[in-house]
């Protein structure tokens, strides 16, 4: 029985659809965010910010797994437990510790 519950939950996941547009509140205000216009999230204790396109950043109080759950993961993938980057926005790659990269 629990295998059933685990494989209708997977199936009502892969359904869903990502967003568009986040609603996000910052300073008193409600924003309503393209997800287009975002280049990377960085978390930081309990907030994240949004680094967006031509815009300064802007804070929230959700969770890193709550705002990636929302975004497509065909366009955005979390390279870090802090950090959530568009892949559209990626230019270029740099290598660490002599040329070997991360593993």
């Amino acid at each position: 029985m629990n295998a059933e519950l685990l494989s209708l939950l997977k199936d009502v996941q892969s359904g869903r659809k990502a967003a568009d547009r986040l609603v996000i509140k910052s300073g008193g205000r409600v924003l309503f965010l393209k997800t287009t216009d975002i280049d990377y999230v960085e978390g930081r204790w309990q907030l994240f910010e949004l680094v967006l396109l031509a815009r300064k950043p802007t804070s929230s109080a959700r969770t890193m797994q709550s705002l990636e759950s929302r975004l497509d993961p065909e366009r955005f993938l979390r390279i870090h437990r802090s950090t959530i980057v568009n892949l559209e926005r990626i230019k270029e790659l740099q290598p660490w510790f002599g040329g070997r990269g991360t593993s």
